[in-house]
């Protein structure tokens, strides 16, 4: 079966669905918290961090998933896209895919591919 996308974007999907998969227990782990507790699995910045202006204004841009990642969607088209992160303060943020590692309390010009995105794991 042939994909009207082409190869690169046949290696990206398959790329990130093993990434779903890898991260199966956590998400399970995470539905698991949100029934016993109420807090969602996608959780919008400011519900961990309500007394940072920065959680507010990245609102629309980038979202926790469960207590441990930051994600940043990229929505621009092309092979490579640069967002802006905001990385809140009390931690260090490592990039799931490069393992660079940020800072809290920075914000970040973050450029990806089609074979990565914006994750990062909190520390």
């Amino acid at each position: 079966m042939s994909s009207i996308y082409g190869p690169a974007a046949n290696a990206s999907a398959k790329k990130f669905l093993n990434l779903r998969k890898e991260l199966q227990p956590y998400t399970y782990a995470a539905a698991e918290e949100a029934t016993r507790t109420g807090t969602p699995i996608v959780r919008s910045m400011y519900l961990a961090y309500p007394n940072e202006q920065a959680a507010y204004a990245t609102a629309g841009s980038q979202y926790l998933y469960g207590p441990d990642y930051l994600v940043a969607p990229v929505t621009t088209p092309g092979s490579t896209a640069t967002t802006s992160v905001w990385f809140p303060p009390g931690n260090t943020w490592t990039d799931i895919f490069t393992g660079k590692t940020y800072r809290g309390g920075t914000t970040q010009n973050i450029t990806t591919t089609l074979d990565t995105m914006p994750v990062f794991k909190k520390h």
